[in-house]
């Protein structure tokens, strides 16, 4: 007969070890990319166990990435039947469809989720990562479709805003993307989202007109979060009119966070800068670094070399 519970036999822990082992390879497998490897790892520490369902949950996630997002849902429903005690089993599809869009299968992510809302419909999150999708995927019309139907239904989330905001932005509908914008500057308290819809709202400004706004809009987003490098577009703000000493202090700020002697963006500025404040020596030594770094447009590059010389 069985021994008793607290008697553990050495050959199943080492079995668990191992079955651990294969799992912690096939997502080293996964995360490098290496799918066909990882699902071999899977499918042997499935073997290694029928009762375990990791194993099941990984190989639908696998599949699913793969591009089959309809069978790694079927994957996922084998499990649900064989312990439906499980509540978190049809989660998995809401993640599958998160890894999916990461590796820009964005249709195949938004039916699966469609897939799992109809089963699950007050999944608040899976909702989310509908309309996520839906952005991912530029889909202006369908994102202000759904994402009505999530604030009818939940009434507030900062993330659906400025979905709906991004949208409207895209089809050139710039009062409403502001009504947005500004809907979540007064609601919401996370730094790094305020200064994303700071930035946000001044690129969709023109620059001629409306100069007072933008420098209020960009520094407050450089001061909520630096990184968001607003101070690059301070700079190129600045130099379009002409005030150069605030756009070289701008372009320094900028530099403080980067490599000057490879960063495109802070090369690129500093050539436009040095070209107009006539610092010729400056913006050939800047134009050769973007040769070497942005090889794409070398021709043009070295077009402007020449005319300096």
């Amino acid at each position: 007969r069985r021994p008793p519970r607290s008697t553990p036999l050495y050959s199943s822990a080492a079995s668990d070890v191992y079955k651990r082992q294969l799992l912690e390879y096939a997502n080293m497998k996964r995360f490098g990319c290496d799918l066909e490897e990882a699902l071999k790892l899977i499918e042997k520490a499935q073997k290694e166990s029928l009762v375990c369902t990791i194993p099941k949950y990984m190989k639908a996630r696998l599949v699913s990435i793969q591009g089959d997002p309809f069978a790694g849902k079927e994957l996922v429903d084998g499990v649900q039947k064989e312990n439906p005690v499980i509540d978190h089993t049809l989660l998995e599809v809401r993640y599958l469809s998160s890894a999916m869009v990461n590796v820009k299968s964005k249709s195949a992510a938004f039916k699966l989720i469609t897939a799992y809302i109809a089963v699950c419909p007050d999944d608040m999150r899976a909702s989310l990562n509908q309309i996520y999708a839906l952005y991912i995927m530029k889909d202006s019309d369908r994102v202000l479709e759904y994402s009505k139907i999530f604030l009818d239904k939940y009434k507030y989330d900062a993330c659906v805003a400025y979905y709906r905001a991004k949208a409207y932005a895209l089809k050139k509908e710039r009062d409403e993307a502001f009504k947005y914008f500004d809907l979540i500057l007064n609601q919401s308290k996370e730094p790094m989202f305020l200064a994303q819809c700071y930035y946000d709202k001044a690129l969709l400004r023109q620059s001629a007109t409306e100069f007072d706004e933008m420098k209020t809009e960009l520094e407050a987003a450089f001061s909520l979060y630096p990184k968001i490098n607003a101070d690059i577009v301070l700079a190129d703000l600045y130099r379009n009119r002409k005030q150069y000493s605030e756009a070289a202090r701008w372009l320094d700020s900028y530099a403080s966070r980067v490599d000057k002697a490879t960063d495109i963006y802070y090369n690129r500025m500093c050539a436009t800068l040095s070209v107009e404040t006539g610092n010729k020596e400056e913006a050939i030594r800047c134009y050769t670094v973007l040769i070497e770094k942005d090889g794409a447009n070398a021709a043009y590059y070295s077009m402007k070399i020449e005319s300096l010389l």
